[in-house]
């Protein structure tokens, strides 16, 4: 699995750009309703700010992928992904 990772392809990168936002709002979003389901009114985050912490957190694996990897094709491929959900995002937010 984890050799299906080190490889230098712009598919790659488009899939990861695209699942890893969805899983990481999603894994938020679930820890957000546990603490306002146990803090009452004392957590207030907007889904916009998790929103784009979600597609904030897209620049770590690419980073990782265009300067200790040196794959650059997979780090194209989520940087282009990451420039069109930023893109969205405030279009759509603002």
């Amino acid at each position: 699995m984890f050799n299906y990772l080190k490889q230098d392809s712009y598919l790659l990168g488009v899939v990861m750009a695209v699942l890893l936002p969805v899983v990481i709002y999603g894994v938020m979003h679930g820890i957000i309703a546990v603490l306002e389901s146990t803090f009452s009114n004392m957590v207030a985050i907007k889904v916009k700010h998790l929103v784009l912490l979600a597609i904030m957190l897209n620049l770590l694996p690419m980073r990782s992928y265009l300067i200790s990897y040196k794959y650059d094709k997979t780090g194209r491929g989520i940087l282009a992904v990451t420039f069109v959900y930023m893109i969205v995002f405030f279009v759509f937010f603002h």
